[in-house]
C-alpha cells in the first residue's frame, strides 16, 4: 500500500469532523446571539473581534452556549447592566469580553436573596385568636413575675 492509499483510507474512515458535535438548539442559538450581540455593543467590535476571531467566535459560542441557554432575556439583561456599570467604574476586571465573568455575572445579578422573596405569615400564625394568645401572654408574666417575688 502506498502513502496515498493510506492517507486516502484515514480521511475516509475518520469519525471526527469540524462538524461532528451536536447541533445547537433554536433557543441555545437564540440566547448565545443574544448576549454575544450585547457584548458586542459593551465591549465594541474591536475588542470582540480581538478576542474572539472567527474560528474562536463559533468556538465559544459552541462551548458556552448550554450555560446561556439557562437565562432567560430579562437575567441577560440584569448582567450586562451591571457589567456596564463596573466598567463605567474603571473596574478593570470588566476591560475585555471574559466570557466566564459575564455568565457568573448574569448568575448573580439574577439570583433570587431572601431579602427580595415576599413577605409570607407562618402558617401557626395564621387565624389566631388574640384573646388567646393575650391571656397565655398573661399567663407567663404572671409565671415570670412569681419567679422574681
Amino acid at each position: 500500500m502506498d502513502v496515498q492509499a493510506v492517507v486516502k483510507q484515514l480521511k475516509t474512515t475518520s469519525t471526527s469532523t469540524p462538524n461532528s458535535e451536536s447541533p445547537r438548539s433554536d433557543k441555545e442559538r437564540q440566547a448565545t446571539n443574544y448576549l454575544f450581540g450585547l457584548l458586542a455593543v459593551v465591549f465594541g467590535t474591536k475588542k470582540m473581534n480581538v478576542t474572539f476571531p472567527d474560528e474562536m467566535l463559533v468556538a465559544a459560542k459552541r462551548m458556552y452556549a448550554p450555560q446561556i441557554v439557562r437565562y432567560t432575556r430579562d437575567e441577560i439583561d440584569k448582567g450586562i447592566e451591571f457589567v456596564k456599570q463596573e466598567r463605567s467604574k474603571g473596574n478593570q476586571d470588566f476591560e475585555w469580553p471574559n466570557i466566564d465573568r459575564i455568565i457568573g455575572t448574569i448568575r448573580e445579578a439574577s439570583r433570587l436573596r431572601e431579602s427580595h422573596k415576599p413577605y409570607v405569615p407562618e402558617k401557626a400564625l395564621l387565624g389566631h385568636d388574640k384573646e388567646v394568645a393575650k391571656k397565655a401572654g398573661r399567663a407567663a408574666l404572671d409565671t415570670m413575675k412569681e419567679m422574681f417575688a
